[in-house]
């Protein structure tokens, strides 16, 4: 259902949506947003506008890499740095395809 406080003015739904209100007036005369124009006076239904914003949002949503991460059993350890740091940058060089330098097996250096 419908409430009052779901219609929005111009200015109110130009400040919703992070647009000038001069340049939501053009979009709604175009039709490229949902408006009513009721006794001269543009109305925006802010249910309306957050569906228009779901199905026009031109941000692609890009996949995140989840590499595999053994949980630490020693509480004495610290939380970053050390082997399993370098061995997460080699998988992402790797998986990258940049050329790095082989990691040492004993932790000395030759």
């Amino acid at each position: 259902m419908i409430t009052a406080d779901d219609i929005m003015t111009t200015d109110i739904a130009a400040h919703f949506l992070k647009l000038t209100p001069k340049a939501l007036r053009r979009k709604a005369k175009a039709g490229q947003v949902p408006a009513t124009i009721i006794t001269g006076k543009w109305l925006f239904n802010k249910i309306d506008l957050i569906d228009w914003l779901r199905q026009n949002s031109t941000k692609q949503r890009t996949p995140i890499l989840y590499l595999e991460q053994k949980p630490c059993l020693s509480k004495s350890v610290a939380t970053s740095g050390g082997l399993d740091s370098h061995m997460m940058a080699k998988k992402y060089s790797d998986l990258l395809g940049l050329k790095t330098k082989p990691l040492h097996k004993n932790g000395t250096i030759n």
